[in-house]
């Protein structure tokens, strides 16, 4: 609200007694009507005193001051205004946040022994960083949503071991390259099956780390997190004694995804393109022959056909009655591969051989036919392949959960209609740089407070923010104001609040300026907020003066 110029008036008009407010026409401010038992009057007896002085001097002027008229006319006098207003007054109460990160973890002790070397606050995590040492063995990050929980070696197989495969691919061990320095594709694939080629991986991972090339993954020497991440604090220090589970440090994960790669030998071409992966799309080629993708969490790790029982059998007659493929309605999911199951995949094939001419169509579905792809999954970014690219050649990325920055505070059971999830808030920075921010989360159940039994029970909240101010984006915590709408007034015509006049009968009324002259108009206020009142009974820019 910014005011006008000081302008010069002629003396006000005396303030009108109980029925003498008017109201101020929306075209011209003149008087529309009359509002009986008004009378408007300053706040203090000083100010009523200030005026009748004024209104003494003014009749000494008028009358020469020996009780005859005056001849000339009283002076102006100079007033401050405003414009009234129209626009959205917005009313908040303020509760205090802290910024953290949407994801922690812990790191702890896998074995025990002496920590001979340790990662520092503050620190970057990346894939193959050396977290820490035990007993001179080094510890390095490998980036994956599940812990290691035992040693891994030849013969294994299991998610643990995928994701030992998904990390070797990420740091190039999947092939090798020959004098010429071409790749030279060793046959590996990232199936969670731990064999030859997984083992000669791993080899040559260890000889570049400076261990022991025992081609094994033991429990101490990697460590999951679910992406790049910082260090927040660190538990122990060099020389510490640590035993299996004793914490080491605490990582904020910055980001969390993970990558998704060919399970087949031979030259890959990637088709699947940015966006989600239904079931029956085609994923990549194998020497031009299409791996279809099934959206599930089963491995398809075996040739299916007549005859055929189990969990994967159920998964691939759910994709091809869902498809459309149903024997003409003898389709059973079952888990059992029968007839009317041969007959579905025949039907399929020879459809996707209209596209792909390397499609054999029969009965069987083979392994290399289909590929399982996690459910959710969403091509986020596409990797540069090499022509012709190797076995387990990275393919896409795909986000693996939430990450980033977060605004967490708690509220009283009460309050949790004000902010259920979805709510846009504003969020306000210690340098007043203000950011949106939607609730992401709100608890189900309370927490109280052990050092205060008499205090109310809170709810959790997780507010996710659209940015972070680049002054602050290095700090690992820092308390924020979260600002809450408590109440709106769209479209409202505001004045500043000094310019509202009460009125005898408990009422209110504005000065208003009309040319050189003033008069008093009723009003009905609303809404206070940012040193303004939201006021009915005149109209947008309507000029006010402002004691």
């Amino acid at each position: 609200m910014s005011e006008t110029p000081p302008v010069l008036v002629s003396p006000t008009t005396p303030p009108p007694t109980s029925g003498e407010a008017q109201h101020a026409s929306p075209t011209n401010n003149g008087p529309t009507g009359e509002t009986p038992g008004r009378r408007p009057s300053r706040w203090t007896i000083a100010l009523i005193l200030g005026g009748l002085a004024v209104a003494g001097a003014v009749a000494w002027f008028a009358f020469g001051g020996d009780g005859t008229e005056a001849a000339e006319a009283p002076a102006p006098v100079t007033v401050r205004t405003a414009t009234a207003e129209q626009r959205d007054l917005v009313d908040t109460s303020t509760l205090e946040g802290t910024l953290g990160y949407a994801r922690d973890i812990a790191i702890s002790a896998p074995v025990a022994g002496t920590v001979t070397e340790l990662i520092g606050d503050g620190d970057p995590v990346e894939r193959n960083t050396v977290v820490a040492e035990i007993d001179a063995v080094p510890m390095v990050a490998f980036f994956g949503d599940k812990p290691m929980y035992r040693d891994v070696r030849q013969g294994d197989e299991g998610d643990d071991v995928a994701a030992i495969e998904r990390n070797l691919v990420a740091l190039g061990y999947h092939a090798t390259t020959d004098s010429d320095g071409d790749l030279v594709d060793t046959g590996f694939v990232v199936d969670g099956v731990f064999d030859a080629a997984t083992r000669d991986a791993v080899e040559r991972w260890q000889a570049d780390l400076g261990v022991a090339e025992t081609g094994e993954v033991t429990l101490g020497s990697v460590v999951m997190v679910p992406g790049p991440s910082s260090v927040a604090s660190t538990w122990t220090v060099v020389g510490g004694l640590v035993t299996p589970g004793v914490p080491i440090a605490t990582f904020n994960v910055e980001s969390a995804a993970t990558t998704f790669h060919a399970a087949h030998a031979g030259s890959i071409e990637l088709i699947a393109a940015s966006g989600p992966i239904a079931s029956g799309d085609v994923v990549y080629l194998v020497e031009d022959v299409p791996v279809v993708g099934i959206v599930t969490d089963e491995r398809f790790d075996r040739d299916l056909w007549w005859g055929s029982e189990g969990s994967d059998v159920e998964v691939l007659e759910t994709f091809l009655v869902g498809a459309g493929y149903d024997a003409g309605g003898d389709l059973v999911v079952d888990e059992i591969y029968d007839g009317f199951t041969a007959e579905a995949v025949e039907e399929w094939k020879d459809d996707l051989s209209d596209e792909y001419d390397d499609v054999v169509v029969e009965a069987t579905v083979r392994a290399d036919d289909l590929i399982a792809v996690p459910p959710g999954t969403t091509v986020e970014e596409i990797a540069v392949l090499p022509d012709p690219a190797p076995s387990g050649s990275t393919l896409f990325s795909y986000s693996l959960g939430e990450t980033g920055r977060v605004v967490r505070t708690s509220i009283d059971v009460s309050d949790q209609t004000t902010m259920p999830v979805g709510t846009v808030l504003d969020i306000e920075f210690p340098d007043g740089t203000i950011v949106a921010g939607t609730v992401a989360y709100v608890s189900s159940a309370t927490t109280s407070d052990p050092m205060d039994p008499t205090a109310e029970p809170q709810l959790e909240v997780e507010i996710r923010l659209d940015s972070i101010p680049d002054n602050v984006a290095d700090l690992t915590e820092l308390t924020v104001d979260i600002l809450i709408v408590d109440r709106l007034a769209a479209g409202a015509v505001v004045v500043p609040a000094s310019a509202l006049v009460a009125t005898d009968d408990g009422g209110f009324a504005v000065e208003v300026l009309s040319g050189t002259t003033t008069q008093f108009v009723a009003v009905t206020p609303g809404l206070f907020a940012d040193g303004v009142v939201e006021v009915d009974g005149i109209a947008p820019g309507t000029t006010v003066v402002v004691p």
